[in-house]
Formats: C-alpha cells, sequence, structure tokens
C-alpha cells in the first residue's frame, strides 16, 4: 500500500510554536513522521513524505503531491495550540465519511499506544466549521492527526520526546495496519 505522510508545516512556515520553550510545531511533525515512515516501510507499505527535511511546501503543493502520487492512503501530523495552555489531548480530523474509516482506526490506536487524552475524532467541516486546505478535494482517504497541544506544558513534554514520538509513529502504523486489513 502506498501511503503519503505529511509533516505539517516546514521551512518558513514553522506551525504552531511553545512560547516558553521556543520548540516549534514543525520540527516535532517532521521527526514523528520520519520514524513513522521507517515503521510503515518496515510494514511493507510504500512510504513517500510530501518533505524530509525543513522546506516549505505550500498546501497547494501539497495537494499536488497527492494527486501526483496517486496514494491508498493520506496522513499529516501536526502538534495542536490554544490559547487556553490548559488545553490539551489528542484530535483526529477527518474530512467526509469516506476518510473516517482511517480517522477512526488511527484514533483508536493513538489513544490505545499513548498517554494522551482524547479529544475526539471531528470532521473539518462539522466540528471545526472550516475545511482544512491540506484535506482539500481529495480522491484518497485522508486524516490530520493533531498529535498533542504545543501549547500545554504537559502535552509538549510527552510530543518533544524520542520516545513518546516513536510510540506515536508506532501507534499510528497500527491504526494504519488495522484500517487496511
Amino acid at each position: 500500500m502506498k501511503i503519503l505522510l505529511d509533516p505539517g508545516h516546514g521551512g518558513k512556515d514553522p506551525g504552531a510554536m511553545n512560547q516558553d520553550s521556543g520548540i516549534q510545531e514543525k520540527d516535532i511533525a517532521l521527526s514523528v513522521v520520519l520514524k513513522l515512515a521507517v515503521l510503515l516501510r518496515d510494514a511493507g507499505h510504500n512510504a513517500l513524505l510530501t518533505r524530509d527535511k525543513d522546506i516549505y511546501i505550500s498546501p497547494a503543493d501539497r495537494l499536488k503531491m497527492i494527486n501526483n502520487f496517486k496514494p491508498d492512503a493520506f496522513i499529516s501530523v501536526h502538534c495542536n495550540s490554544s490559547a487556553n495552555s490548559q488545553a490539551h489531548g489528542i484530535e483526529t480530523i477527518y474530512r467526509d465519511d469516506y476518510d473516517f474509516p482511517l480517522a477512526q482506526a488511527v484514533h483508536k490506536s493513538l489513544l490505545a499506544n499513548t498517554e494522551m487524552t482524547d479529544r475526539g475524532i471531528k470532521n473539518d467541516i462539522k466540528e471545526l466549521g472550516r475545511r482544512l486546505a491540506v484535506l482539500g478535494n481529495l480522491e484518497v482517504p485522508a486524516c490530520l492527526v493533531e498529535i498533542g497541544f504545543i501549547s500545554n506544558e504537559g502535552d509538549l513534554e510527552k510530543i518533544d520526546e524520542e520516545d513518546e514520538q516513536q510510540a506515536i509513529a508506532e501507534a499510528i502504523t497500527e491504526g494504519v495496519k488495522e484500517w487496511a486489513s
């Protein structure tokens, strides 16, 4: 199975940033996705990445990659952020009913294999009130995983730690396996 992995943001676009530590979303997302790609390849999948280093790729160019690569699934990894420093946990966002089984399998595995709080599986239009650019008008199952809040010290401590990033990558891999079976 061909899976396109997207570490959110990159280059001139740092994404969210923890104001106290200066840690940036783009770096955590890339680290998790690099680990995830290795695990998916080890499981026999063809894991492609929108970026494998700290470069900027526009949402439009990410969508072009999806259309060019024609993957069987697309997973974008991000860190959440909030002005409320108490906000914490994992969210998985999907676009259409077609995407829900992938989002559900990945989210369920993340909850079972990490110690993060469940913020739910959300439809970008119904629950968020907007279409996420990176999920666009795709013709492949797609989801965006918010692995934790970079603005919450407890979540940040976990998602910035190598072993936790590995656990997140392993959980997403297990979710993909469950979805693909």
